[in-house]
């Protein structure tokens, strides 16, 4: 039997093995992705959250994603995020095919609930993208990550997982 496989990463195409010689595994010189000879992933690096929070939703899915896509509600139900985090005048959502961007310039940082190094790059935005239908992720001042997974249980039921 002859086994190959091809000389490049599967998570994008970056050549692997550059040199002749033997080894038992290839590694992706650029991505740190491992290989077995028979081109099989044996390991990655991969971003891990903090925590996955599961928030149980009684409403259909269309309605807990819309609920993300716009900021009308901010002020009333969100205080805090509505007056330190977004500065409702600059607050814009530009559709980018399936894609929703929100961006804003940032209000008051004094009153949040964690320190920000604003000496990193960017550290002082808000923005975020909803990538129809079931993904969100916002980037908060201080380069802070948030992601949102949308999971249908029936038509009336749907659990946000948060990480």
């Amino acid at each position: 039997m002859i086994r190959t496989f091809y000389n490049v990463c599967q998570h994008r195409p970056h050549q692997l093995i550059s040199r002749s010689g033997s080894t038992r595994l290839a590694v992706c010189p650029y991505h740190a992705r491992t290989y077995e000879l028979t081109g099989k992933l044996r390991a990655g690096p991969t971003l891990k959250p903090l925590e996955w929070v599961p928030i149980p939703e009684n409403c259909n899915w269309k309605v807990s994603v819309e609920n993300y896509s716009e900021c009308y509600h901010c002020g009333v139900n969100h205080p805090t995020f509505a007056t330190g985090i977004v500065k409702p005048e600059t607050y814009d959502i530009q559709a980018q095919g399936y894609c929703l961007r929100h961006t804003t310039e940032y209000q008051n940082l004094e009153n949040m609930t964690y320190q920000i190094d604003s000496s990193q790059d960017h550290a002082e935005v808000y923005s975020s993208w909803s990538l129809w239908p079931m993904f969100l992720f916002q980037v908060y001042p201080g380069n802070i990550l948030n992601t949102y997974h949308w999971r249908v249980i029936d038509g009336d039921h749907v659990v946000v997982w948060r990480g």
